[in-house]
């Protein structure tokens, strides 16, 4: 972009473009649409054509800090061997619960 153009104007410009990329990646994704507390904000998952996104959104006490499309997190096999490390991990990202087991 040219430097002559002022910095709130790149800025603006650099915005839209951003979202735009971003609706672009989800357009087609409306089949399923939840909301889910994450920290500092809320995660939007949305899913359709077999295929899921989910938009991580910072929210601040003055608006929308941030939305970004989250890389798709690795899923975890749960066994006797990794349970130990498995609840860690899920502890490390906020995760808490109780597990019962197999009567």
């Amino acid at each position: 972009m040219n430097q002559c153009v002022p910095v709130k104007e790149r800025d603006r410009a650099a915005l839209i473009q951003r979202l735009q990329n971003i609706r672009d990646e989800v357009r087609d994704l409306w089949d399923g649409v939840a909301v889910q507390p994450a920290p500092g904000g809320v995660l939007l998952v949305l899913s359709g054509n077999e295929q899921e996104k989910q938009i991580r959104i910072e929210i601040t006490e003055k608006g929308i800090k941030n939305l970004q499309i989250q890389s798709r997190q690795n899923r975890f096999n749960l066994s006797l061997s990794t349970l130990s490390e498995t609840f860690e991990q899920l502890a490390l990202e906020g995760m808490a619960g109780v597990v019962l087991p197999e009567a």
